[in-house]
């Protein structure tokens, strides 16, 4: 019995060591994560709001995670765009709001993003089709502020809004009303 308690008592010791290192060494790389996303770096941002959604390693926050996706999102960043649609389809963390979903899976879908593509065809199933004229209408109006902030003058911002994927990103409504 008395090896055994020493056995266990080791194994004890080791797992603690190796569990007090690991959390360390994951503090480190979340306080790492936080400095980057303070200095706007996207995909940093985007992984922050991925920790806060799942609760893991940080506490489990709809509303972090959505301020943190929100950040990387008006950066013109696809993946937190799509993010930001999949919280205000579900109403995780804000209200839900399906125009806006539409809005961020669309802008999403424009730079690539397949997931959102993907999604766009099944949201668009019980949407109305006013409210999917709504969600372009504010998805071009971003792109055209985005732009606008980036060129020199802002006809050179809505030539830039109107100049992307979304002819991919188009859905035909199909269905009869």
């Amino acid at each position: 019995m008395g090896n055994r308690v020493k056995f266990l008592t080791g194994v004890s010791f080791v797992v603690v060591a190796f569990t007090i290192a690991y959390l360390y060494h994951e503090k480190e790389q979340i306080d790492a994560f936080y400095i980057a996303a303070e200095q706007g770096d996207a995909p940093r941002e985007t992984s922050l709001g991925f920790f806060y959604y799942r609760g893991d390693p940080l506490p489990q926050s709809y509303e972090r995670a959505l301020y943190w996706w929100r950040r990387a999102a008006n950066q013109g960043y696809g993946k937190a765009q799509f993010d930001v649609g999949y919280l205000y389809w579900f109403g995780k963390g804000v209200s839900k709001d399906i125009v806006q979903a539409y809005m961020w899976m669309l802008l999403a879908c424009e730079q690539g993003d397949r997931q959102a593509r993907d999604d766009i065809l099944e949201l668009t199933q019980s949407m109305m089709q006013s409210q999917i004229e709504d969600g372009k209408r504010l998805a071009r109006e971003w792109k055209i502020r985005h732009f606008s902030a980036l060129t020199s003058t802002p006809q050179e911002g809505k030539v830039m809004a109107d100049s992307g994927a979304a002819d991919a990103c188009e859905i035909r409504d199909t269905r009869s009303r």
